[in-house]
C-alpha cells in the first residue's frame, strides 16, 4: 500500500458551462443573424418549361450552325468563282504541256546555213545549241553556279518558291520599285521553253501553271538538266554547251569554274550581258554568283580566289562581223523558220542577194548619211534593192548592223499613203501612161479634199518618173483620177491586199 491517498471528489471541480446571458426580462437572447442572403422561394420544376429550354437552345444553335456553314458555302462558291474567272481570263490558252521526250526540242528553232544566189555560203546562223549534257557530263561546279545565280533553294522548295515570293514583296516595297524578283528556277524554264517575255500578270500565272506540270513530271535533276540544255545566254546561244562552245571554244565538259560562274550570269540579262557586248558587266555578276557559291559551302575560299583571278578569254570565234549583211540574215531567218515551222531540222537557205550589191548597197547608204545626214536631220537610213521580177537583191536597214540591228528598210513605220503610191502609179502606166509623160505638180482640189505635198510648194511640170521618185502627192493623186478606183482596187486585189 502506499501511503499516499486521492483527495476527495468534488463536483465544483468539474467544467461549468458559461452562464447564458439575460434579456431584461430574464429570456433567452435571439440566435445571430445568418449573413448569407436568404434563398429565393423555388419554383418547382415543370417538366413542359424545361422542354422549351431545350428547344430554344438547339434551335440558337442551329442558327449559328447554319451561319457557318452558310459563310463556308459562300466562301466556295466565291473561292470557286475567282478561280474560274482566273481560268477563263488568264489560263484557258495556257500552253499544253509535250511529251517527257520532246521537251528537249520543243520550240528548238533550227540552225540555218545561208548561200547567196550563186550558191557562195554567206553566214551562218540560227540559234546555237551545242551538244545535249547531262549533270553528270559537266564538273559539279557547273549546275551549282546556275543555282547560285538563280535560284539558291532550288531542292528545297516546289515549282513555285513561297519564301522567295514574301521576301522580294518586302523588299521591292521598301524600295518603291521592283528590285528582286522571286520566279524558280523552273518558272524560268517554262518561260523560256513556252512563253513570251511579257511582263503580265497573265504571262505570270501561266508561268506558274506550266512549272507546275514540268514537276509534275519530270525530278529535280531533270528540271535542272533541262534548263542547262534550254538556257538562253545571249548571242542567239542556247544551252550550256551551246554556249561554252560559242564563248570559250570548247565543250561545256572543259569549263573551269570562273567560266562556269561567267556563263551563269548571263541568263539574268542575256541580251544585256552578253559577253560580245558586255563583258565587264557580266565579269561583275560573276563575281556575285562565287560570292553566294562560297556562302552556301558549295566551293572553298580558296576556290573562289582562285576563280577570281583566272579571267576567262573568249575565243575569236565569238565575235563575228555582220556589218554588211546582218539585216539581210535576220530577215532570211525569221521567214525561214515560219515556213519550215519552229522544230524543223537545220536547214540550207538559198537566198536571192546579190553579194555585189549588197556591198555597194551598204557602202551607198554610209555614204549618204555620211555626206547628206546632218544637213537633213538623220542619223540613219535604208535601201532596198529588187529585180524586175521582185527578188531581193540588197537590204541594208542602216549604217551599222552591230551598232543597231533595228531594221529599217522592214521594220520601220511608213506614211501609208506614200506605201500606196505604187499601186496608183501601176495602174496609171497600165491605162497607157508613160514614164516620160508629163504632169503638172500645183494645186489640186477635189470637193473639200485639197491635197498639198510633204513640206508645201510646187515644182511645176515633172515627169510621171520624177514624180514618183520624189513622191509628189499632187500628181499621185492625179494620177489616180486618171485610173480610176475601180483599176486600182483590181489591181491591188492582185497583190493580195
Amino acid at each position: 500500500m502506499n501511503d499516499w491517498t486521492l483527495p476527495p471528489y468534488r463536483f465544483d471541480d468539474e467544467p461549468q458551462p458559461a452562464p447564458r446571458p439575460q434579456t431584461a426580462f430574464g429570456a433567452p437572447p435571439p440566435p445571430p443573424e445568418d449573413p448569407r442572403p436568404p434563398e429565393e422561394p423555388r419554383e418547382p420544376f415543370r417538366a413542359d418549361l424545361a422542354h422549351q429550354k431545350a428547344r430554344k437552345r438547339a434551335r440558337r444553335s442551329g442558327w449559328i450552325l447554319g451561319l457557318v456553314l452558310g459563310g463556308l458555302l459562300l466562301g466556295i462558291i466565291a473561292a470557286g468563282s475567282t478561280a474560274g474567272y482566273v481560268w477563263w481570263k488568264y489560263l484557258r490558252d495556257t500552253p499544253q504541256l509535250p511529251s517527257r521526250e520532246s521537251l528537249f526540242a520543243v520550240n528548238r528553232a533550227p540552225g540555218i546555213r545561208f548561200e547567196d544566189k550563186n550558191g557562195q555560203v554567206i553566214a551562218s546562223r540560227g540559234p546555237r545549241y551545242g551538244q545535249r549534257i547531262t549533270l553528270d557530263q559537266v564538273p559539279t561546279y557547273v549546275p551549282l553556279a546556275f543555282m547560285a545565280a538563280e535560284d539558291r533553294r532550288f531542292y528545297k522548295h516546289g515549282p513555285i518558291d513561297l519564301y522567295a515570293i514574301g521576301r522580294a514583296a518586302v523588299v521591292n516595297w521598301k524600295a518603291g520599285r521592283t528590285r528582286q524578283g522571286a520566279s524558280t528556277l523552273t518558272q524560268q524554264l517554262a518561260k523560256g521553253l513556252f512563253l513570251t517575255p511579257d511582263r503580265t500578270v497573265k504571262r505570270k500565272l501561266q508561268e506558274m501553271l506550266m512549272a507546275h506540270r514540268l514537276e509534275q513530271v519530270l525530278s529535280k535533276d531533270e528540271v535542272l538538266e533541262l534548263y542547262l540544255n534550254r538556257v538562253f545566254f545571249g548571242a542567239n546561244t542556247f544551252g550550256v554547251d551551246g554556249a561554252s562552245r560559242t564563248y570559250f571554244g570548247k565543250p561545256a565538259s572543259q569549263l573551269t569554274l570562273s567560266e562556269a560562274a561567267l556563263l551563269a550570269s548571263l541568263p539574268k540579262a542575256p541580251s544585256r550581258l552578253a559577253l560580245t557586248r558586255d563583258m565587264e558587266g557580266a565579269l561583275a555578276r560573276s563575281r556575285l554568283v562565287l560570292a553566294n557559291m562560297r556562302k552556301e559551302g558549295w566551293i572553298t575560299p580558296e576556290q573562289e580566289s582562285r576563280a577570281l583571278d583566272d579571267t576567262p578569254r573568249l575565243s575569236p570565234l565569238a565575235v563575228q562581223n555582220e556589218a554588211d549583211y546582218g539585216w539581210v540574215l535576220d530577215y532570211a531567218t525569221s521567214e525561214a523558220v515560219r515556213i519550215a515551222g519552229q522544230n524543223a531540222p537545220d536547214l540550207v537557205v538559198r537566198l536571192t542577194i546579190d553579194p555585189t550589191l549588197q556591198q555597194l548597197g551598204a557602202e551607198t547608204v554610209r555614204r549618204a548619211i555620211l555626206i547628206d545626214g546632218e544637213g537633213a536631220g538623220a542619223s540613219q537610213a535604208a535601201l532596198l534593192s529588187l529585180s524586175s521580177d521582185g527578188a531581193i537583191r540588197a537590204m541594208v536597214g542602216g549604217t551599222d548592223y552591230i551598232e543597231s540591228p533595228f531594221n529599217r528598210a522592214v521594220q520601220a513605220r511608213r506614211q501609208p499613203g506614200s506605201t500606196f503610191k505604187p499601186f496608183v502609179y501601176a495602174a496609171a502606166l497600165n491605162k497607157g501612161v508613160l514614164p516620160t509623160d508629163i504632169r503638172i505638180d500645183g494645186p489640186v482640189k477635189f470637193g473639200d479634199w485639197a491635197p498639198e505635198n510633204y513640206g508645201g510648194g510646187y515644182r511645176g511640170p515633172m515627169s510621171v518618173e520624177q514624180a514618183l521618185v520624189t513622191s509628189t502627192n499632187t500628181i499621185a493623186v492625179k494620177l489616180g483620177q486618171e485610173a480610176g478606183g475601180p483599176a486600182i482596187g483590181a489591181l491591188v486585189r492582185r497583190f493580195g491586199i
